[in-house]
């Protein structure tokens, strides 16, 4: 047990879960971290989340001081993900379903908050060009190719020098990243229009994805349950709470309203027994990769799970797979980024994704000697998932 308090409900009744110290973590920019920090779920709002220690903020600091976004794509462009119509940037998926689900076309004013390098507000010109476009983020790195962005009016470094209402509000990947969410939240309400403002979020789902876990960064690993008690208690109706609009993301649309939705009674000890078992197969898939296969080795991706399995291996990486040509030329950790066609053979590549994903990926790579995947996640973690869909409803 540990003193420090929940982050979202203030209580000090934090659960750590054992062995988590042991293993090397990841930065959300796709970087190796050290062994450390702690992992924990709260015995009162159920949420899984990072203690917030002096610790962990002074190694969040650290980490947003030399963070470089997309650093695997030779221009530093946001990753292509695949759908119905091939490969195409996941902001991009993304407002093709806000487009469809919250009828934007038609215009209005958007704030990206945290907007980071402008993926989201690139994406929202090119394809809503009749939005009025904003930013926020207190990290800027390039004001000047912010501001450059068709359609921006305005980008801000400080919330309290927003002085405009807007139409919808995004936070994407950056709600997981704020040690208070529902008072982060919260002072956005004074920022959406008070009679057809929408708040969109979009965070990991861990329990769709272990690897999730590892990232140093993220101060709060959300189900559908604990976002929407989170969002709920920031005083928002919820009116979309997803998690099929991309894979292993969490998507909730809320309105400002009376914040009446009551979290079900969360089973604590089968989420810690879910987490220690999701660690223990981190350690499993650790296990096959150092010891499968003979002549050169390739791990597939260059994100998360990549990055957590190089900080990890003992054995050498000789290149990576990827199939988003924009990485492919690069280099991750030091090694070569590759096309499946173009890369090294004879060798055998692992692919260190959920089990699921790891077996489409692996049908379309041929003629390695050795293409592996890891063996199922337990159906102890996996109940998470399945409770946390039944609660949410």
């Amino acid at each position: 047990m540990t003193s420090v308090a929940c982050h979202h409900c203030g209580s000090n009744k934090l659960e750590t879960v054992e062995g988590y110290s042991d293993w090397c973590r990841v930065t959300s920019d796709c970087r190796g971290w050290a062994k450390g920090g702690a992992l924990a779920i709260c015995n009162a709002c159920g949420l899984v989340q990072k203690p917030i220690t002096d610790k962990w903020s002074q190694e969040a600091d650290k980490i947003y001081e030399g963070y470089v976004l997309y650093h695997q794509s030779r221009s530093g462009v946001e990753q292509l993900i695949a759908g119905e119509s091939g490969l195409s940037s996941r902001s991009v998926h993304l407002i093709d379903w806000m487009r469809r689900e919250l009828k934007l076309d038609g215009g209005g004013r958007l704030l990206d908050f945290g907007c980071g390098t402008g993926s989201t507000l690139r994406a929202f010109a090119q394809e809503l060009s009749d939005w009025r476009l904003s930013g926020y983020d207190p990290n800027i790195k390039d004001f000047d190719a912010l501001s450059g962005i068709e359609k921006v009016e305005n980008i801000y470094e400080r919330l309290d020098d927003i002085d405009k209402s807007f139409d919808l509000v995004t936070l994407i990947h950056v709600f997981e990243h704020i040690p208070s969410p529902a008072k982060a939240i919260r002072e956005i309400r004074r920022l959406l229009d008070p009679t057809k403002g929408r708040l969109f979020i979009q965070v990991p789902y861990f329990p769709h994805n272990p690897f999730d876990l590892m990232i140093a960064d993220h101060s709060s690993h959300f189900t559908q349950t604990s976002i929407a008690s989170v969002v709920a208690s920031a005083g928002y109706d919820i009116e979309a709470l997803r998690v099929d609009v991309l894979k292993r993301e969490i998507t909730v649309v809320a309105r400002p309203g009376t914040g009446t939705w009551q979290a079900p009674s969360v089973d604590v000890g089968a989420t810690v027994r879910g987490l220690h078992a999701a660690l223990d197969w981190l350690g499993t898939v650790k296990k096959s990769m150092e010891t499968f296969g003979d002549g050169g080795f390739g791990l597939f991706g260059t994100s998360i799970a990549a990055a957590w399995a190089s900080s990890n291996l003992e054995r050498k990486v000789d290149f990576y797979l990827d199939e988003d040509r924009s990485r492919v030329g690069s280099t991750f950790f030091d090694r070569p980024i590759e096309a499946p066609a173009d890369a090294q053979r004879p060798s055998s590549v692992y692919i260190p994704l959920v089990p699921a994903l790891a077996a489409q990926i692996s049908e379309r790579l041929t003629g390695f000697e050795t293409v592996a995947i890891p063996d199922d996640v337990p159906e102890t973690f996996t109940k998470i998932g399945a409770d946390d869909a039944k609660a949410s409803v």
